[in-house]
């Protein structure tokens, strides 16, 4: 599960004033300011589990079946991840802070630290 996390903390940021910011498109979209703790954890709760149920079944398909085939799984994919990013941003301030490709990276453990 240390790879899930890994992507998962690459939606997150905090911020210079110390607000969490949420990233739902990563380096290529804006970030936005969490309210509570609770809010992020929520986020983070959908954000792993939708890792797992589908890029898990994307390898195996991909694996047994054919990557062609496993691609298929993908629009379905998108779709949900579109309607949950626009569910959890619903209300929530923008911020003016982009996450860089920099600050991406370091959670993986790569970059300039």
């Amino acid at each position: 599960m240390g790879l899930f996390r890994k992507l998962t903390d690459s939606s997150f940021k905090k911020g210079k004033d110390g607000n969490m910011l949420f990233y739902p498109w990563g380096i290529f979209g804006k970030g936005y300011i969490l309210k509570n703790k609770d809010q992020e954890e929520n986020i983070r709760r959908f954000v792993v589990r939708y890792y797992v149920g589908f890029l898990i079944p994307l390898f195996l398909i991909g694996l047994t079946v054919g990557w062609g085939f496993g691609f298929i799984l993908l629009p379905f994919a998108l779709l949900i991840w579109i309607r949950r990013a626009k569910v959890f941003t619903s209300g929530l301030m923008a911020s003016s802070e982009k996450l860089t490709i920099k600050e991406n990276l370091r959670k993986f453990g790569g970059g300039d630290s």
